[in-house]
């Protein structure tokens, strides 16, 4: 990014990896375009509720929840083992009635503490869950005339097939903030090191670029923009994770900040991206302040806390902007939280002007970014696995550690 005179890598975009085809100089570029609306929005199956546990038995836990959509094709029910990790346990089948549903879990442990959590989904994606329901299994009763001490003899029962976690999709909408140390890419090792479906990545990022310059390419490109033709028939977005140039969302407008045109512009991009798939999750991603060195201070803001705070309103103000037109579908993350709570440490820094993010600073962005998306900490994460991800970007264990409580301790924006 630069103000007086951009250079702009020709980026499209890209399945893993890009591959730079031209460099242009110039001063200027393509400003705000408007991009309609293209048809009608499918929306998501509405959220099972009333689950609650039915009955429990010696091997059986027996749910039932409430169906009040018509239009779902099927139910995520997801358990917890004695507080553990969220995984999917069975899916039901969906249908065109409203009524209650019913669903025993057999392959449960005497004495153990189970949770459960259900979703419904249909082409346009996931409600939201139901309530959480919690039992603990018992153990079995001996008659009265059960030798003492019996042996238990095992029963066999039908374990549930677990469903195979789907690869999510997503589309990365940035510049030099998401592509400098390729941050897509470390997102998506993370995901993939923390035992999730190694995601889909597309991204149109390049250097300098504002959002308007991205409306204007996906404008540009017609039936082949990155939106439409990047996924396979049926395919939609998981998650569309967008990021302005970094003065954008502020008021101050002698370093290009332009508060009105960055919400109108997220608002665009992202209904863009609805028009494909409905239920796509909506990622603002909150860039970090420049350093305390950095020429910007006294002069364009008072200090970094003052030019985060600008930038964390303004991502916020597009993200209640984005939930009121279609509620729950939004969420910030907050990077910028995380440099916040190191005080824009050097050490993040790749140059003296503490502008750009060196590896060390791009993986803390990644691992906030992660954590928004898939709604998981990261200092679970095994280290082990995480070498080889480590070391091909020039990190180490020791980084991982340092920073990942972190990003594990800076809370969601209100």
């Amino acid at each position: 990014e630069a103000l007086e005179e951009r250079r702009l890598l020709s980026v499209s975009w890209w399945h893993g990896s890009y591959t730079p085809s031209s460099v242009i100089s110039g001063p200027s570029f393509p400003r705000a375009i408007s991009v309609p609306f293209r048809g009608p929005r499918v929306s998501a199956p509405a959220a099972p509720t009333k689950l609650s546990i039915a009955s429990t038995a010696p091997f059986r836990i027996t749910l039932q929840f409430h169906d009040g959509s018509t239009d779902e094709t099927g139910f995520v029910i997801e358990r917890s083992a004695s507080g553990g990790r969220w995984r999917p346990l069975v899916t039901l089948r969906g249908d065109t009635k409203v009524g209650n549903r019913a669903f025993a879990d057999t392959h449960v442990s005497s004495g153990a503490t189970y949770s459960y959590r259900v979703k419904a989904v249909n082409a346009a994606g996931a409600s939201a869950y139901s309530g959480i329901a919690t039992a603990t299994a018992p153990s079995p009763t001996p008659g009265p005339n059960d030798p003492p001490n019996p042996v238990p003899v095992p029963v066999p029962v039908p374990v549930p097939v677990p469903v195979p976690e789907a690869a999510r999709n997503l589309l990365f909408i940035g510049n030099s903030f998401t592509l400098l140390n390729d941050v897509p890419g470390m997102v998506a090792d993370l995901a993939a090191d923390d035992g999730h479906a190694r995601p889909n990545v597309y991204s149109q990022i390049s250097f300098g670029w504002t959002l308007p310059d991205h409306l204007n390419k996906i404008a540009a490109d017609g039936s082949h923009n990155v939106i439409d033709a990047s996924l396979p028939a049926g395919a939609n977005w998981d998650d569309v994770i967008y990021q302005d140039f970094t003065t954008r969302p502020t008021s101050v407008a002698a370093v290009g900040g332009d508060p009105a045109g960055f919400l109108r512009d997220a608002a665009t991009l992202v209904a863009d991206v609805q028009h494909r798939s409905p239920g796509v999750h909506a990622v603002g991603y909150e860039t970090w302040a420049r350093g305390p060195d950095n020429p910007f201070y006294p002069g364009s803001f008072a200090n970094p806390s003052t030019m985060q705070g600008q930038l964390l309103a303004n991502y916020t103000t597009a993200r209640n902007a984005l939930n009121a037109a279609h509620p729950a579908s939004a969420d910030v993350s907050p990077v910028g939280e995380a440099w916040r709570a190191l005080k824009w440490s050097p050490t993040l820094y790749d140059g003296p002007d503490e502008y750009h993010a060196n590896a060390k600073g791009s993986l803390l962005a990644a691992m906030v970014l992660y954590r928004t998306t898939y709604r998981e900490n990261v200092s679970d994460i095994p280290v082990a696995k995480l070498a080889p991800t480590l070391a091909s970007r020039g990190l180490t264990a020791a980084d991982f550690q340092a920073l990942a409580p972190i990003a594990d301790a800076v809370p969601p924006v209100a």
